[in-house]
């Protein structure tokens, strides 16, 4: 069963694996028929991250990585490609693995300079990587350890291991065995994981991005139940992290998004009421679209 995973990129944008699995569109948010797109020459291509213009996808017939710049202007769009490792991009910062267990670089994709590596204490050569923000989450697989590294506070705090999304202090992971979205907050230093919502396990081994998603720049969680009704919880825990089209960062978003809530993610330009949140307990029912 093939499902086309849509990739936010916090700008009003998202980027997807055309009908040919050789290239990523990522449509203009002002025109129905106009889009960039990056053509990686690689059948059964799955795009991994992306923020702004910057686009990681890794091809299927290559074996390769590629990073995408939908403002470069060229023929490819193409920036680099390189073997495939855990990666992610956030802003300009692309953070990779190296040989080395445990330790995570960032490139900055417009200048081309690497920071020095930072040690997340992991035991493995992680396998994901997931940066929001300050946090730069590493997993050693599905069933491996898991942790997220905050770099301000330069140390890692533990999560539960399975396959998850990220969000502004927190991540989400499906529990098939039990139908559960179960949601781990860590903004705080120390992991604390509650069930979010019911959803039984679908066709897909892997359905992030599919029948359930994290908003990374707004940290709304969404998700389809068995009617395809999407359901919405909105943020009301603190923000920590500036978006990518903010006034410094505007430059790197390849388009300024609509006033107010975003296109591609439904986040809110300023911080919603308190009440239904993904970091506290809700106390109303989340909202059904």
């Amino acid at each position: 069963m093939a499902c086309a995973k849509l990739q936010g990129l916090g700008n009003g944008r998202v980027a997807f694996v055309d009908a040919e699995g050789d290239g990523v569109h990522v449509p203009n948010a002002t025109s129905a028929n106009a889009y960039s797109a990056i053509t990686l020459g690689s059948t059964g291509s799955q795009v991994l991250d992306g923020s702004g213009r910057y686009v990681i996808a890794n091809g299927g017939s290559s074996a390769k990585q590629y990073i995408g710049d939908t403002g470069q202007g060229d023929a490819t769009n193409v920036l680099k490609t390189r073997s495939v490792t855990a990666a992610s991009v956030w802003g300009t910062q692309l953070w990779t693995v190296t040989s080395t267990s445990g330790q995570i670089v960032s490139t900055d994709l417009k200048t081309n300079k690497t920071a020095a590596p930072l040690a997340t204490g992991a035991p493995c050569v992680p396998s994901e990587l997931q940066a929001v923000g300050r946090w730069v989450y590493w997993s050693c697989g599905p069933t491996g350890v898991a942790g997220v590294y905050d770099r301000t506070a330069k140390k890692s705090t533990a999560v539960p291991s399975g396959e998850a999304l990220v969000g502004d202090g927190y991540l989400v992971r499906h529990d098939t065995t039990n139908g559960k979205l179960v949601l781990t907050d860590f903004h705080s230093g120390t992991a604390a994981t509650r069930d979010l919502a019911d959803l039984p396990k679908g066709a897909l081994d892997d359905d992030r991005g599919i029948t359930w998603s994290v908003d990374e720049y707004g940290g709304d969680v969404a998700y389809a139940d068995a009617q395809q009704r999407i359901h919405t919880s909105p943020p009301a825990c603190p923000r920590r992290i500036s978006r990518p089209w903010s006034p410094a960062r505007i430059p790197e978003s390849t388009g300024r998004p609509p006033t107010g809530r975003s296109g591609a993610h439904g986040s809110s330009a300023s911080p919603p009421p308190a009440g239904n949140s993904p970091c506290a307990t809700p106390s109303v029912e989340p909202s059904t679209r």
